[in-house]
C-alpha cells in the first residue's frame, strides 16, 4: 500500500468516525428530550447529575428544563 493510499484510508476512517459521532450526538439529544420529561420527584440526584453532564457534553439546552446543564470547565 502506498503512502497516498494509506492517507486516503485514514481520511475515510476519520470521516466515518465523525459521522458516527454526529449520529451518536443526535441520538443522545433525542434521549435527553425524553429524559427531561421525567418528573423531578422520581429522579435521584445521580440521575439529575448524569442528565446535566450529558446535556453539557452535546450542547443540549432543553426548553423547559428542571435540570440546569452545567457549564463546561474551561480548557487549560
Amino acid at each position: 500500500m502506498t503512502e497516498y493510499e494509506e492517507l486516503n484510508l485514514l481520511r475515510s476512517w476519520e470521516a466515518d468516525a465523525r459521522k458516527r459521532a454526529e449520529l451518536l450526538a443526535q441520538h443522545l439529544k433525542a434521549v435527553l428530550e425524553v429524559a427531561y420529561t421525567w418528573q423531578p420527584d422520581y429522579a435521584t440526584k445521580m440521575d439529575m447529575d448524569t442528565l446535566a453532564f450529558a446535556a453539557t457534553e452535546v450542547g443540549f439546552e432543553p426548553s423547559n428544563a428542571w435540570i440546569k446543564p452545567r457549564r463546561r470547565a474551561a480548557s487549560a
